[in-house]
């Protein structure tokens, strides 16, 4: 992954991440948010080994939507 491009998506969930402990008032609603943030930088962290699976998710799904429509 480009590293100006991971520098800003890291930058992001990091900010996300102490508004939401900051202002989340809802326990489960936290800890919700803060797992999806947890497993967006895991993916982040780890793109260049996922980058191929993904490519074949998102190819398969695209399939998948055209003949559902």
């Amino acid at each position: 992954m480009d590293k100006n491009i991971y520098t800003k998506i890291d930058n992001v969930l990091k900010a996300e991440g102490e508004y939401i402990m900051k202002h989340e008032k809802d326990i489960k609603e936290k800890l919700n948010k803060m797992n999806t943030l947890f497993n967006l930088k895991k993916i982040i962290d780890n793109y260049d080994d996922l980058e191929g699976t993904l490519k074949k998710f998102f190819e398969e799904k695209a399939e998948k939507d055209k003949f559902e429509r």
